[in-house]
């Protein structure tokens, strides 16, 4: 049905010359009725097999974007341009060269995990770092700054297209709360 009613129903709130959102709210009740009269289909099967969440269902770890990424021997792990850094510890030091799971959620927070447990990390943004060499003076701030996003542009450094958009990094602390990495944003 995406085909059929794509955008339809803005069109339908324009052509009733509907612009505020109380006037649509007034509208869509007798607009699903139609559209239900037109498409709706009766079930197979009338049960409803849908089952409760339980306690054990966590639909932000379901829905989010995941990939198993190989822990390196210096304990550091790639994903999309940036370089993890796994905080040395009893548990972490027996991770080299095992798969280990990236969540990556909508909102930006990243997490890593080993069989269920989040790993302590830090972040090195290849993308987002300057380097100390290319620190000048406010004068000529604006036009450095712009040069640095065009040779950026010509390198290919930018996020790979194939995983999520972000809107704000994020990333995992040890007690694993999530905290804003202002190096990542």
């Amino acid at each position: 049905m995406n085909q059929t009613l794509q955008d339809r129903l803005v069109k339908e709130l324009r052509l009733e010359g509907i612009s505020t959102i109380e006037d649509g709210n007034v509208f869509l009740p007798g607009y699903m009725d139609v559209l239900n009269d037109k498409f709706a289909k009766e079930p197979l099967n009338p049960t409803d097999l849908h089952r409760p969440l339980t306690e054990m269902d966590n639909l932000e770890d379901a829905l989010c974007w995941q990939r198993q990424c190989t822990v390196s021997n210096s304990l550091t792990i790639q994903y999309d341009l940036v370089m993890y850094l796994l905080e040395p510890g009893d548990f972490t030091n027996d991770l080299r060269r095992k798969q280990v799971t990236v969540f990556d959620y909508p909102d930006g927070t990243i997490a890593i995990r080993y069989d269920g447990v989040s790993l302590p990390y830090s972040a090195f943004d290849k993308v987002g770092k300057v380097k100390q060499a290319d620190i000048v003076s406010n004068k000529r701030l604006g036009a450095v700054l712009a040069f640095a996003k065009e040779k950026q542009k010509e390198l290919g450094l930018g996020r790979s297209k194939k995983g999520p958009g972000r809107r704000g990094q994020k990333q995992i602390h040890k007690e694993g709360q999530r905290k804003t990495n202002p190096a990542i944003l």
